[in-house]
């Protein structure tokens, strides 16, 4: 379903808001085999060469990120860096977000409709 008028201006206020855009050119055939390293992370294309080059500059570490894994049955396992596992219950997880997303300032009233996590790669 195409979204509609009001999801499409909503996502480019969104956009203009919150994001800048780089135009990255690489020589022909690695767009492909970049693109084929991120979705072997579980990340997308984009999100792997902002975090790779973040990493590369020092501006975040891969010892401060986290790890979340669930199951089918919508039990969740956090890892965090300090080897400490939570382990949160669908709903605990989704109070968690939901908590995070308002502390953040990225929603105020609305709640999740779904949550869609990446598959797990390893980290570190």
């Amino acid at each position: 379903m195409a979204p509609t008028d009001a999801q499409r201006r909503a996502r480019d206020k969104w956009l203009a808001e919150k994001v800048e855009t780089i135009n990255l050119r690489v020589p022909k055939g690695s767009k492909e085999i970049i693109k084929a390293h991120a979705e072997k992370l579980g990340e997308s294309t984009n999100a792997f060469v902002y975090r790779t080059v973040m990493e590369s500059i020092g501006a975040i570490s891969r010892k401060n990120m986290y790890r979340v894994a669930c199951s089918a049955k919508g039990a969740c396992t956090v890892e965090l860096d300090d080897d400490t596992i939570c382990h949160l219950s669908g709903q605990k997880l989704n109070e968690v977000i939901l908590a995070g997303l308002r502390a953040c300032g990225e929603i105020s009233e609305q709640n999740i409709r779904t949550l869609a996590l990446l598959p797990v790669h390893e980290v570190g």
